[in-house]
């Protein structure tokens, strides 16, 4: 054998490997991630995204606890309970074991609380939930729990419009944003954004068009429309498509996407490009860009129906664990932006971060998380900043 062929071997060899390589980057990327390769043009749903469709069609929308809402997307069922008797919901879909007057009694301050699944308490039962904490600690408040796993602000916005068909007098009306949920009102179509990661259907969306903020209706406004989209699945994924920003954005398919390392350099790039379209480059969130844009009118607009109805707005700021690590390593809050406008709007709200970082002094953040999700100990801490900060600040006697 030549010397030239011996060396065309090698490097073919070498280039095996590095496909090899990328291919295992693909899985593992998937694994830990959900995330997969989503083209533009050719839009496909994964096996777990159809698996995820067709069982919730056959069970005609509903889960152990979600189901679906034409309105909202998804919300919670109504009077279950889990099979491992962690989670329970009332008759209004608050999680709760028992049931909520329309009006408070005398002397109750009634808080109602919107979020998405740190909101709502995901992996701790409901005594260690921060909304029963803070019933503990101040015996006259009423905190009821209307956080929904996945949601967005624009879909807190909407549920706390639901909740006032039901729920009066809510003295203080809690939203509480996760540093992650700005990029979520541009997203129509949840795989488009969060690929196999949680729930896998459609939502309203949000953007601002001169100046107002506009809603984008669910476009899934009815069950048949998912059965659509199986029988259907690139046409209509390219409607939907058409709506949202993720997937308008996104990278498109091309001759050598066989190749796992094209795939790969597509997935990472536009990974980054996401990112660095809402974060600048010391992890806070972007001024001007079009996430924060939406989401600040989303907070103006729920701020003002508060008002409206009497009642106290207060904006709670969560933050995620690599939040709380650059912030106790270089002080950087990465909604920053954020609190500069709650400042200039006189808006009340709290930083979380302030609390987490008595519980994570020496720099070990591993205590206030179970997994991605708040522990017991972070919920104590929320639940004590809360309830201190409402009774220095709210002076009640018996409404707002």
């Amino acid at each position: 054998m030549r010397e030239t062929d011996i060396v065309i071997l090698l490097v073919c060899a070498i280039y095996g490997l590095f496909e090899a390589l990328c291919y295992g980057c693909l899985l593992v990327i998937h694994r830990k991630t959900g995330i997969y390769y989503l083209p533009r043009r050719t839009p496909r749903l994964s096996a777990t995204c159809l698996r995820f469709i067709k069982r919730f069609i056959d069970e005609n929308g509903r889960g152990t606890l979600m189901e679906y809402d034409g309105n909202i997307g998804w919300s919670l069922r109504p009077s279950v309970r889990s099979e491992d008797g962690l989670y329970s919901t009332n008759a209004r879909g608050a999680r709760a074991s028992r049931e909520y007057p329309r009006t408070p009694d005398a002397g109750t301050i009634r808080i109602t609380t919107f979020g998405d699944c740190l909101t709502f308490g995901e992996e701790v039962p409901e005594e260690s939930t921060w909304q029963c904490q803070m019933e503990r600690l101040s015996p006259n408040f009423e905190v009821i729990n209307l956080g929904v796993d996945g949601y967005d602000p624009g879909q807190m916005l909407l549920r706390y419009r639901q909740s006032l068909e039901f729920y009066a007098d809510q003295h203080v009306v809690v939203l509480a944003l996760v540093s992650s949920n700005i990029y979520k009102p541009l997203n129509i179509f949840r795989p488009f954004y969060s690929y196999d990661h949680g729930i896998k259907l459609a939502k309203p969306g949000f953007s601002v068009t001169d100046g107002a903020l506009r809603r984008i209706a669910n476009p899934m406004e009815s069950l048949s429309h998912y059965e659509r989209l199986l029988d259907n699945r690139r046409e209509e994924l390219l409607k939907l498509g058409s709506l949202d920003h993720y997937h308008l954005t996104t990278y498109s398919s091309g001759p050598l996407d066989f190749l796992p390392s094209m795939r790969l350099a597509k997935i990472v790039l536009n990974e980054y490009r996401k990112r660095r379209e809402v974060f600048d480059g010391g992890g806070r969130y972007r001024e001007g860009s079009e996430a924060l844009r939406t989401t600040v009118k989303i907070i103006d607009e729920y701020c003002a129906l508060a008002r409206q109805q009497g009642s106290l707005p207060l904006i709670v700021l969560f933050p995620l664990r690599k939040d709380i690590r650059r912030f106790l390593r270089k002080a950087v809050r990465p909604y920053a932006p954020l609190i500069g406008h709650f400042e200039r709007m006189n808006y009340r709200f709290i930083d979380m971060l302030d609390a987490f970082k008595e519980c994570a002094e020496d720099g070990n953040v591993d205590d206030v998380f179970v997994g991605r999700r708040y522990s017991t100990l972070a919920n104590a801490a929320i639940a004590r900043h809360l309830t201190d900060y409402i009774h220095r600040n709210v002076p009640f006697e018996g409404t707002v």
